[in-house]
């Protein structure tokens, strides 16, 4: 471009072309026109800001996932426990980004996450289809609870696994089964139970377990005693009878008493106040608590002042007080089963006290069951 004191000189292609300013000569059209090309024109900053810009692809930003294949060995365990076979597919979505997508029993999952190669995408999916497994895994286990519970109710039910181990125990004149009873402290309330057998000549080990927790107390003393009879049977020591069994399940209708009937004769037959029965007293107790649904007593001992006059074989500290104490529950349903019961003072030996108490025990008991009966 030249430029001197009354024109302009622009050089367009070979051309040179000179502007004469307005003063001297008068615009044309084509001068006009030239003008406002070159105002139009942008430089090439302008240019590459303007355009360039527009033609960039769009980002996507790519999860950083580190490389641990631990989910996706647990999302494989998982399948595995339930028998599934997943299958994946990867979306490439530009270069080396991928998404996974896997398909596993009734779930056709796709990953959230974008990530640098398809182990990673694979990774990132298994880690957002391990919960819905898990959350199957815990319906499995609650639908198999429920149908271990009911089964085991009726294996509960199947025998009376009590009163054969009662019967085991009459019939080799041992002491009675020696049942240890816990229950839980916060609500809803469950118990467990263990039982010991005494005097057993077999080397019996203690039945139940304290952690095995059943909705109610006859269910956990049920499930002690089936252990310990299973044992038995394995000993050789228990024959079970069938019929007998099934005959104790038939409900029978009990005929009409004849006048002047008392409705205890039965029981009175079964149980000799007078100490001419083969059974001990307490055993008879025992027996007569078991038949009633109750829960077997506790018989508290104390010291007692010696009466006046005793022998000279006599141990002066040796004479005790006793009474029988009956479970809360029990006393709720019986009422007359409230208080000590049965109190002896000032016997000599917790053994002969314990016998008379379950004396005055048996008499209290019996007008129950009579009262039952009516």
């Amino acid at each position: 471009m030249a430029s001197g004191s009354n024109s302009t000189t622009y050089e367009h292609g070979s051309t040179n072309v000179q502007h004469i300013p307005s003063s001297a000569q008068a615009r044309t059209q084509p001068d006009i026109e030239r003008d406002d090309f070159y105002k139009n024109l942008l430089s090439i900053e302008d240019f590459e800001t303007r355009h360039l810009s527009a033609q960039q692809p769009k980002l996507i930003p790519i999860a950083k996932v580190k490389p641990n294949p631990l989910h996706a060995i647990r999302f494989h365990d998982l399948c595995q426990e339930h028998g599934i076979v997943p299958s994946f597919a990867y979306q490439a979505l530009s270069g080396q980004v991928f998404k996974a997508t896997v398909t596993f029993g009734n779930h056709n999952l796709e990953g959230d996450s974008a990530c640098a190669s398809k182990k990673l995408a694979k990774e990132a999916v298994c880690r957002e289809a391990i919960p819905l497994l898990e959350a199957l895994k815990r319906n499995d286990k609650k639908r198999k609870s429920s149908d271990s519970d009911a089964t085991e109710n009726a294996v509960l039910r199947a025998e009376n696994w009590v009163g054969m181990l009662n019967n085991y125990s009459q019939q080799r004149k041992l002491l009675a089964p020696t049942y240890s009873e816990s229950r839980t402290t916060s609500n809803p309330t469950l118990f467990s139970c263990t039982l010991a057998l005494t005097g057993c000549s077999l080397a019996a080990p203690p039945f139940g377990f304290k952690e095995r927790l059943y909705p109610c107390l006859t269910d956990a003393r049920r499930a002690a005693a089936r252990e310990a009879v299973l044992w038995l049977r394995s000993q050789g020591e228990v024959v079970t009878d069938p019929q007998a069994a099934s005959a104790k399940r038939t409900m029978t209708i009990p005929a009409e008493p004849e006048p002047g009937h008392t409705g205890g004769t039965q029981s009175l037959a079964k149980v000799d106040l007078n100490g001419g029965s083969d059974l001990p007293m307490t055993q008879q107790v025992h027996n007569l608590v078991a038949s009633l649904g109750l829960h077997q007593p506790s018989f508290v001992a104390h010291s007692s002042e010696p009466p006046t006059v005793i022998t000279s074989n006599e141990n002066p500290g040796a004479f005790v007080s006793m009474a029988a104490h009956f479970a809360e529950r029990d006393v709720k349903a019986e009422p007359r089963l409230a208080g000590p019961i049965g109190k002896v003072e000032r016997v000599y030996g917790k053994k002969k006290a314990k016998e008379l108490c379950c004396r005055e025990v048996l008499q209290l008991l019996l007008d129950v069951e009579r009262s039952r009966q009516a």
